[in-house]
């Protein structure tokens, strides 16, 4: 429970001393956001590895745990540190409705960033029955995240699911192209011997 608190101061010194350039985060008063966060079991912000993505969110099967809004971050991406207080919120407004996860794309996450084609950080994506939506607005205020994932979306071009790769898919893929750069690398020698004669 302590833990808990010292979460909660933190979270509310990091949105109330928030730099005048960064968007208004006055979504919550301090006392709506430590009721949120504290008298409602629910999780709000869920933290999703490679291992538990699927499993958790089953996207691919179209969504049968409800719609998720994922941050895909890294540790040494300072957007995506000045978005966390931010991201917390959208998850403290929109639990119950919409789960809300975060993805590290550098560490426990890589392969699922890889999955989702997700090269920058900050990136966020809506999952919603079986399909994918790129949050692509430049506003990182909690008002147009909510909205985005509650009815925003629409206005997005929808993407389907990329299916997990098995670990045997993997494999395969892995062994085309080590054989495909053994064969690029043998039809290269023989020119390049040419040319040195």
């Amino acid at each position: 429970m302590l833990c808990d608190k010292i979460f909660i101061i933190l979270a509310l010194v990091l949105i109330n001393n928030s730099r005048a350039s960064d968007p208004p985060l006055a979504v919550f008063t301090d006392e709506e956001l430590i009721q949120h966060i504290t008298t409602d079991p629910v999780i709000a912000l869920f933290k999703l590895t490679d291992e538990t993505f699927e499993h958790l969110t089953q996207v691919s099967t179209g969504a049968t745990t409800g719609d998720w809004f994922v941050m895909f971050y890294s540790d040494n991406c300072v957007e995506c540190q000045r978005l966390g207080a931010r991201w917390e919120a959208v998850g403290a407004k929109i639990k119950r409705r919409i789960n809300t996860a975060r993805v590290n794309k550098h560490t426990s996450g890589a392969a699922t960033a890889r999955r989702f084609s997700v090269y920058d950080v900050p990136e966020l994506i809506l999952f919603r029955r079986g399909k994918m939506y790129r949050y692509q607005i430049p506003k990182y205020d909690v008002n147009a995240m909510v909205s985005f994932a509650e009815t925003w979306y629409k206005n997005t071009q929808a993407e389907n699911v990329p299916v997990p790769q098995s670990p045997f898919m993997i494999i395969c893929i892995l062994v085309i192209v080590s054989v495909v750069s053994k064969l690029r690398n043998k039809t290269e020698t023989p020119a390049t011997k040419k040319k040195d004669k």
